[in-house]
């Protein structure tokens, strides 16, 4: 029998190495017993391995995303009594955080013997990414807590996490912060992420002091300036900027074409919108799809069906063919427009030319046939979905429940809710059988599933109060209308503009001058009526005086 060579941690570390940044390395093997892997393997890994050997290990878990490797790699970590090694916790974080497992990540971050900021920054940025805005901001206090002071790298996240909660509080108090540690003085990238949280946070005048004072800028600099213009209708100026940037900043980019387009085009200033697309052309971007799928979509809402189609042609011409995202973008728009038979003509055509519709293809067909009360279309669209599955997009399943409900296919309805309602927690499917059953007259039915709602654990949202209380009123319930009203506050549900303008007809119904002046009062205190609702605000405001 051959003897096997005896190699010491470093020599494995080093074959470790190599072997994981290859660029098509596989996740090497852990090194546990000789019964679990190949003695070639053991040849060359020592079976006790030290924590260099380990961070190997792991690090080639992250950029294989192998989280169950990973885990026994931990669970061996733990065991050999290395889990105590400052570099072996932050790499077990950054492990746990770049496959996905961030609530495993987060737990072992509160427990490390020494934060840091990799650490960090890795877990506050997965956090950002993913929408999970508040424990983006709980992590950055326990950081705060821990005595840790954050950097460059984590403050553009806590930043994007404030702009996800519109809490310009917050976000004010870590500008503050940042200019402490006199990070703003060089990061574009910090400064960048400040323009941004104020613009979307509608502090648009301290987003243009931010950039005003910023000693250099670079591409996303321009660009979150442009787009907090944007945002706010200032479409002129964020034109003004762009060209600047021709000027004296770097030159235009996608993003920043992408954006004029876009906005000028949600201002209803399509021409104007079509003249920035020719003029970014001019400058380079002729092939850039997503250019096409810009001005394509602005026509789409515009309902300039004609244009949609011939700017197609063009494309293709121009040797720049469409995708699932530029079929997506015209059928939205149709949609939008209610213009639904030149949606259904643009599905058809999608497939004809052999493109898969995708959730988002499928959930702006079903909008559309709900609203059009096509329940055959909707069946044709029910085919396509069990075609794709598993459909993980909740909202696919949720938009046929709709139809089904709408259409008055209540036991379909009914046989979908329990599929797609089973372990969840989301209200939208609630609601949607909700608003089928007082379409078609099923009061009696619409209360017990709301008590069946509650009873489930499910939150009744706004949305679901809304429902309920248009439904009273449509199936001639006045009095429980208000009731209702009355105990969606107490659930500490703030009645919105929909609900006051629901409530209207029951209020005029029972020529109750005193619960209409209350009413009244309510919509002032709380500003709840926007621009789209100040039909519905004259009407309260003629009730209170009648």
């Amino acid at each position: 029998m051959v003897p096997m060579p005896i190699v010491n941690a470093f020599q494995s570390n080093c074959i470790l190495r190599n072997t994981t940044q290859k660029p098509n390395a596989s996740t090497p093997q852990i090194p546990f017993t000789p019964q679990e892997n190949s003695s070639n393997f053991h040849q060359k890994i020592p079976t006790l391995p030290d924590p260099n050997t380990y961070n190997s290990l792991l690090r080639s878990c992250s950029s294989e995303k192998s989280i169950h490797q990973g885990k026994q790699i931990h669970a061996r970590v733990i065991t050999s009594g290395a889990s105590t090694n400052t570099q072996l916790e932050t790499t077990l974080v950054t492990m746990y955080t770049k496959c996905g497992y961030l609530e495993d990540a987060y737990q072992l971050f509160d427990r490390v013997h020494q934060p840091n900021l990799v650490a960090l920054s890795t877990l506050v940025g997965a956090f950002a990414k993913f929408g999970m805005f508040e424990e983006a901001l709980n992590l950055y206090c326990d950081a705060l807590e821990m005595s840790l002071q954050p950097d460059e790298f984590v403050y553009p996240s806590v930043l994007k996490a404030c702009s996800g909660l519109d809490e310009l509080r917050i976000g004010t108090q870590i500008h503050s912060s940042i200019m402490k540690s006199g990070i703003n003085e060089y990061s574009m990238f910090v400064n960048s992420a400040l323009v941004d949280m104020y613009s979307k946070c509608g502090c648009i005048e301290l987003a243009e002091r931010v950039f005003n004072t910023m000693h250099e800028r670079d591409g996303t600099s321009w660009n979150s300036m442009i787009s907090g213009l944007a945002q706010h209708g200032r479409e002129g100026e964020a034109l003004n900027l762009v060209r600047e940037m021709e000027l004296y900043g770097p030159k235009p980019d996608c993003i920043s074409w992408n954006l004029l387009i876009t906005v000028f085009g949600q201002t209803n200033q399509i021409d104007e919108a079509i003249g920035l697309f020719r003029e970014a052309q001019k400058s380079g971007f002729d092939r850039n799809v997503i250019l096409w799928n810009s001005v394509i979509s602005v026509c789409a809402k515009a309902g300039r069906y004609s244009e949609v189609f011939g700017f197609m042609g063009e494309m293709i011409g121009s040797d720049v063919w469409p995708n699932t995202v530029t079929w997506n973008s015209i059928i939205s728009g149709f949609v939008q427009n209610e213009m639904y038979p030149q949606a259904e003509k643009a599905f058809s055509k999608m497939l004809r030319t052999g493109f898969e519709p995708n959730s988002v293809t499928i959930t702006c067909m079903l909008l559309a046939f709900a609203d059009a009360n096509e329940l055959g279309f909707a069946r044709q669209l029910h085919g396509h979905i069990i075609k794709m599955e598993p459909v993980q997009d909740t909202r696919v399943w949720n938009s046929l429940l709709d139809v089904y409900a709408k259409c008055g296919q209540i036991e379909e309805a009914v046989l979908l809710f329990k599929k797609i309602s089973s372990g969840s927690r989301n209200p939208v499917p609630w609601n949607s059988m909700l608003s089928g059953y007082f379409l078609h007259g099923c009061f009696d039915a619409a209360i017990e599933m709301f008590e069946e709602m509650k009873v489930s654990g499910v939150e009744p949202t706004v949305i679901t109060w809304n429902t309920l209380i248009s439904g009273c009123v449509r199936n001639g319930f006045l009095g429980k209308s208000i009731e209702l009203l009355l105990k969606m506050q107490v659930a500490r549900i703030r009645p919105d503009a929909s609900s006051l303008s629901s409530i209207l007809p029951a209020i005029a119904n029972m020529a109750s001058l005193r619960l209409a002046k209350q009413i009244h009062g309510y919509a002032i205190r709380s500003n709840c009526f926007s621009l789209k609702h100040t039909e519905t605000a004259k009407k309260l405001s003629i009730f209170s005086r009648s």
